[in-house]
């Protein structure tokens, strides 16, 4: 197989084995091993080894191992073990130990110990410990043992414990203990125990107990318990107990027990019992029992039972009963019995009811009866019975029944029954029945049956049945059956029946059976059947089958359309405007506009502008414009423009514009423009251009 080669490529074979090497690329072999060096590579050999070397590299080789070095760096050896230094490091080597010091760095050594030492340490050496010490530090030794002292650090020594002190610190010792105080902070010892006072702390003692105190804190002892007392607060103690009292606050003992007051709180005290008063309280005492009675409340007391009274209550008592009538209420008793009458509420008073009258009501009595009259009202009686009558509303009566009639409303009467007859309405009777007509209606009569006719409307009757017509509405009559034509209708009559033409329709009967036609519709008739034809419709018939064809619509309408029928073996087939039918053994094609038939062997083919048909071994293919036939072996190949065909062994290969075919053994290979054909052992490849074989 051939391999493609770009332009810069250069090919080197081998065993059968091509490698590329692009620009700037070199080869080197051994042993049947190609290797690519880049620009600027240099290959070094050993034992068949290849290492490939950059720019700035340098070999260094030990025992059979190469080691690269780049530039800056510095290889040392030791004991077959090669060391790369970097730039500004420095080896220092001690049984074949290499150490790598950097710029600033000092090695020391001591039993063959290495330490780096940084810029500003130092070394120090005690019994071959090494400590290395920063800036600002201090060593400070005791048995062997270093301490580093920052600056600013103090130390201090007790029985071999080094403490490190700093600013502002200070140490108290007490039985081996070291303490650190820190600024502000007092000591202060007692029983070996060191406690730390704050500024501002106070520290009380009693029985070997310490109390710290905060500032505003005071401290009050009573049988070995210490209270501390804020500022604002006061101790109370009675019996080994401290109460606290806030500011204001004032105690008051009864029985050991202490109460604290608010400002503005009284107590009281009854029985043991301690009850606080605030501002506006008054204590009331009955029975042992205390009641508070707030600002503008007052107390009624009876029967060891205290009522509060709010501003504007009045008591009124009666058989130990306390009713409370608020401002405006007056009470009013009977019979042990409290009303409360509002303001403008008058009372009255029978057989120990009493009924409360608002402004502007009058009472009226009858029979033990109370009734209240609002102002307008009237009471009229008849036969112990009251009728509230409202303004405008008048009574009138019959048989003890009462009708009330509005402003406007008349009174009829007849055997017992009124009727209430308002504005322009009149009764019509007849035989004791009685129709309510309004403004406009008529009363007419027949057998009993009373109808009303409204303005406008005719009434007609026949065989006891009344009919209303309307303005512009006729009566039909035919077998006792009526019938109702509107303005413009037409009756019909066949067999008893009554058919109604509107304005413009035509009826039309066959066999009994009756047609309407719409203006623009006409008849046709085939074997007793009625086919109704719109305007503009032309019918067609074949075997008994009407077919509607419409005609062709007017110029400005749209997608306007003229049908065709063609009729064949029964079936019809509409053909629109531009359409032509074909025929061939009873089938119908339709073909439109631009489009040309075809037959073969009872098929259609339809060819559009442009298409070419081409027949061969009974089959039609299509060609379009621009493309040509080719055959071969009764195959078809359609070929497009500007394609060329090229054929071996039965097989059509299509070229398009600028491919080129190349054969061998029986292979078509399709070569495009500034394609470069190369074979070798019967294979075809490929070469762009700029490529070599």
């Amino acid at each position: 197989m051939m391999e493609k080669l770009r332009v810069g490529e250069t090919p080197c074979w081998r065993n059968s084995a091509q490698e590329k090497i692009r620009a700037g690329e070199t080869s080197c072999w051994r042993n049947s091993a190609l290797e690519k060096l880049r620009a600027g590579e240099t290959p070094r050999w050993r034992n068949s080894a290849l290492e490939k070397l950059r720019g700035g590299e340098t070999p260094g080789w030990r025992n059979s191992a190469l080691e690269k070095i780049r530039a800056g760096e510095i290889p040392c050896l030791r004991k077959s073990v090669l060391e790369k230094p970097r730039v500004g490091e420095t080896p220092r080597g001690r049984n074949s130990t290499l150490e790598k010091l950097r710029a600033g760095e000092n090695p020391r050594w001591r039993n063959s110990a290495f330490e780096k030492l940084r810029v500003r340490d130092t070394p120090r050496w005690r019994n071959s410990a090494f400590e290395k010490l920063r800036v600002g530090e201090t060593p400070r030794w005791r048995n062997s043992a270093l301490e580093k002292v920052r600056f600013g650090e103090t130390r201090r020594w007790r029985m071999s414990a080094l403490e490190k002190l700093r600013a502002g610190e200070t140490l108290r010792w007490r039985s081996s203990a070291l303490e650190k105080l820190r600024a502000g902070e007092s000591p202060c010892w007692r029983k070996s125990a060191l406690e730390k006072v704050r500024v501002g702390e106070t520290l009380c003692w009693r029985n070997s107990a310490l109390e710290k105190l905060r500032v505003g804190e005071t401290p009050r002892w009573r049988n070995s318990a210490l209270e501390k007392v804020r500022v604002g607060e006061s101790p109370c103690w009675r019996n080994s107990a401290l109460e606290k009292l806030h500011a204001r606050e004032i105690p008051r003992w009864r029985n050991s027990a202490l109460e604290n007051l608010r400002a503005g709180e009284t107590p009281r005290w009854r029985n043991s019992a301690f009850e606080k008063l605030r501002v506006g309280e008054t204590p009331r005492w009955r029975n042992s029992a205390l009641e508070k009675v707030r600002v503008r409340e007052s107390p009624c007391w009876r029967n060891s039972e205290l009522e509060k009274l709010r501003v504007g209550e009045i008591p009124r008592w009666r058989n130990s009963a306390l009713e409370k009538p608020r401002a405006g209420e007056s009470p009013w008793w009977r019979n042990s019995a409290l009303e409360k009458l509002h303001a403008r509420e008058t009372p009255r008073w029978r057989n120990s009811a009493l009924e409360n009258l608002r402004a502007g009501e009058t009472p009226r009595w009858r029979n033990s009866a109370f009734e209240k009259l609002r102002v307008g009202e009237t009471l009229p009686l008849r036969n112990s019975a009251l009728e509230k009558l409202r303004v405008g509303e008048t009574p009138r009566w019959r048989n003890s029944a009462l009708e009330k009639l509005r402003v406007g409303e008349t009174p009829r009467w007849r055997k017992s029954v009124l009727e209430k007859l308002r504005v322009g309405e009149t009764l019509s009777w007849r035989n004791s029945v009685s129709k309510k007509f309004r403004a406009g209606e008529t009363p007419r009569w027949r057998k009993l049956a009373q109808e009303k006719v409204r303005v406008g409307e005719t009434p007609r009757g026949r065989n006891s049945t009344l009919e209303k017509f309307r303005g512009g509405e006729a009566l039909r009559w035919r077998n006792s059956v009526l019938g109702k034509l509107h303005v413009r209708e037409t009756p019909r009559w066949r067999n008893s029946a009554l058919e109604k033409l509107h304005v413009g329709e035509t009826q039309c009967w066959r066999n009994s059976a009756w047609e309407k036609l719409h203006p623009g519709e006409i008849p046709r008739w085939r074997s007793s059947a009625l086919e109704k034809l719109h305007a503009r419709e032309i019918p067609r018939w074949r075997n008994s089958a009407l077919k509607k064809l419409r005609a062709e619509k007017t110029p400005h309408r749209r997608n306007s359309v003229f049908e065709k029928l063609y009729w064949i073996n029964s079936a019809m087939e509409k053909l629109r405007a531009a359409e032509t039918p074909r025929r061939r053994n009873s089938v119908l094609e339709k073909l439109c506009v631009e489009e040309t038939p075809c037959w073969r062997k009872s098929a259609l083919e339809k060819l559009r502008v442009g298409e070419t048909p081409h027949w061969i071994n009974s089959g039609l293919d299509k060609l379009r414009s621009g493309e040509t036939p080719r055959w071969r072996n009764s195959a078809l190949e359609k070929l497009r423009f500007e394609e060329t065909p090229r054929c071996r062994n039965s097989v059509l290969e299509k070229l398009c514009v600028g491919e080129t075919p190349s054969w061998g053994n029986s292979g078509l290979e399709k070569l495009h423009a500034r394609d470069i054909p190369c074979w070798t052992n019967s294979a075809l490849e490929k070469l762009r251009a700029g490529e070599t074989a």
